[in-house]
């Protein structure tokens, strides 16, 4: 591809902007602590903190919430288990599987990471109308749908 068509390529774009995002978000989000988490890590502490009960989330619910493998998704449980921020209990009905909770260190990283998105978030929308978003988010979820097929 030309490169001002590349520009234009969908697949090329979405990579793109998902390099750009990520690296911003590891930018903010080591600005504001010492956690030197990766943004994938930061995101399953959020998605445990957005379900933080008694249940405990298991390692399934983390690789179909963030379209990962078992195995990406054991090594960076295993990383946030070693440095203190998870906990992994056996679950009483099913004893091959592990429930996991968050730990308090990582209740207070969750809280700081919030507010950092919540400052991502202003930056990115910056000038972008609420119906505007309303009609990109339902154009991803289409897109998402196809990449499915």
């Amino acid at each position: 591809l030309a490169m001002n068509n590349r520009k234009r390529h969908l697949a090329f774009r979405i990579k793109s902007l998902n390099n750009q995002i990520k690296r911003l978000m590891e930018r903010t989000a080591i600005l504001k602590n010492d956690a030197n988490l990766t943004g994938m890590q930061y995101a399953v502490l959020g998605f445990l903190g957005d379900h933080d009960t008694s249940d405990g989330v298991y390692q399934k619910d983390l690789e179909k919430e963030f379209n990962i493998r078992r195995s990406t998704a054991s090594e960076m449980l295993i990383a946030l288990e070693k440095t203190g921020y998870i906990l992994r209990v056996n679950d009483t009905v099913d004893t091959r599987m592990k429930k996991i909770f968050m730990t308090p260190k990582a209740k207070e990283l969750d809280r700081v990471a919030r507010a950092n998105m919540i400052l991502l978030q202003k930056k990115l929308t910056k000038g972008i109308l609420p119906e505007e978003m309303e009609q990109f988010f339902s154009t991803l979820d289409k897109i998402s749908a196809n990449a499915e097929e």
